[in-house]
């Protein structure tokens, strides 16, 4: 995996976990669970190449 790959992924991560943090313990609101994943999304893919991209893409289909 490239530096840029890696980096987003780590990135992405960190903003899950600062979200679940500040979550309600009891609750996980759907619309904030729709935020999470549209927010990592966004953050992950917008600094990728074409090519990690691709890596990714293999890599979610393969899991």
């Amino acid at each position: 995996m490239s530096e840029a790959l890696l980096s987003a992924l780590a990135e992405a991560l960190a903003g899950l976990v600062t979200a679940v943090e500040d979550a309600d313990e009891d609750v996980l609101d759907p619309d904030t669970a729709v935020r999470w994943l549209e927010s990592t999304g966004n953050t992950l893919l917008s600094g990728l190449t074409a090519a990690d991209r691709r890596t990714l893409d293999g890599l979610l289909r393969a899991a």
